[in-house]
């Protein structure tokens, strides 16, 4: 099945059961065999929205809940790739020395990557996947276009 490499390892608190997706006969052997059901996507990763019953929450891929994603009755809006960068370079600059200077991604209302990202003083432009565009010299102006 192509949900293999997702459904290799379910855990009960990552087993949600959705019920508008209908699952092969592979899958629903597995479901009875196991009482498990995680949706995937084609290439075997997994969805970033699992449900059970009426409670969705968003996963990361390695499929482990993301924390305060959990929500009854509605899709949750899950983390952009600019808010999970933020979210990891934060991280990385709490386990860091003071004064230490580490590129956090600064992303707009709707989780997308802002044009014009800074790192101390040097500032640089990147695209919606936040490939660096145009780089300024360092304290030095950085318009970026689009």
């Amino acid at each position: 099945s192509s949900c293999l490499r997702c459904t290799t390892r379910p855990s009960p608190a990552f087993a949600p059961v959705t019920p508008s997706l209908k699952p092969t006969s592979t899958e629903s052997s597995a479901m009875e065999a196991n009482s498990v059901f995680i949706p995937c996507t084609p290439s075997g990763a997994f969805q970033e929205v699992q449900c059970q019953g009426a409670e969705c929450w968003c996963v990361d891929p390695q499929g482990q809940e993301m924390k305060g994603s959990r929500t009854v009755a509605r899709r949750p809006r899950c983390p952009s790739p600019c808010e999970r960068a933020r979210g990891a370079a934060l991280e990385v600059r709490s386990n860091m020395a003071a004064g230490a200077e580490i590129h956090i991604p600064a992303c707009s209302q709707d989780g997308d990557f802002l044009p014009l990202q800074c790192v101390g003083s040097r500032c640089f432009c990147v695209d919606a996947e936040e490939k660096m565009m145009t780089a300024g010299p360092a304290g030095g102006a950085v318009t970026c276009v689009g």
